[in-house]
């Protein structure tokens, strides 16, 4: 009886040992598929969010297009027109900065031509005042009346800066060109138009003073 008893205590512990294994291998198996499952959606989700539509070749992508980098990413139609907004803004802009500079390139070269003439009445004013007559009129002038006109240190910086501000915008609309997407390109020509509708008429004057001074009569 003793021995049956312990026979049968060995066997159902043996069975009970044996359903234990059974039952932490499926356990397990469970949690490493679950882990593959969750690790498959992970990724599924990673590369979801970091696909973009990008092509070398002319496309007419809206969503799911980046421009410059994964964070502009185009995820609606409404932030997609957004963009197109904005990019025809930073054309106007330019142009905006390129008449900027051409009027201030204007500005200091007018004021250095009223110094000048204003330093040079000032001086025959002077010799006339001290008596010396007509052959002070002929009298040689300083370098400064004869030497040709060059910034000041001050302004050259803040020429340096506006040429700054036009190469980088002139370099992000570049590489915004070469995603070759047409919407993008054709809001680069909408915002050049109007900018240069409205900042790029007084380049015409300079044409127009070289015209009527090269003209003679035949």
């Amino acid at each position: 009886m003793n021995r049956h008893g312990m026979g049968g205590m060995g066997g159902s512990s043996t069975t009970m040992d044996h359903s234990m294994m059974m039952t932490s291998t499926a356990s397990g198996a469970m949690a490493s598929s679950t882990g593959g499952m969750d690790m498959d959606m992970g990724g599924m989700d990673h590369g979801s969010m970091s696909s973009c539509k990008m092509q070398m070749y002319w496309n007419w992508f809206t969503i799911d297009a980046c421009f410059l980098s994964e964070s502009w990413k185009i995820t609606s139609r409404g932030m997609f027109a957004g963009s197109c907004i904005g990019i025809i803004c930073l054309v106007i802009a330019l142009e905006f900065f390129r008449r900027l500079q051409r009027e201030y390139d204007r500005w200091i070269v007018r004021e250095w031509k009223a110094r000048k003439t204003a330093q040079s009445v000032n001086d025959d004013i002077s010799k006339v005042a001290a008596g010396g007559g007509v052959m002070a009129q002929f009298a040689f002038k300083p370098s400064v009346y004869n030497s040709t006109f060059q910034p000041t240190m001050l302004q050259q910086l803040v020429r340096a800066l506006l040429y700054a501000v036009q190469l980088g915008g002139a370099y992000i609309l570049m590489l915004l060109v070469m995603y070759y997407n047409g919407y993008i390109f054709f809001c680069i020509l909408i915002g050049g138009l109007i900018g240069y509708f409205l900042f790029g008429a007084d380049n015409i004057a300079d044409g127009l003073h070289q015209e009527t001074g090269s003209s003679s009569c035949c």
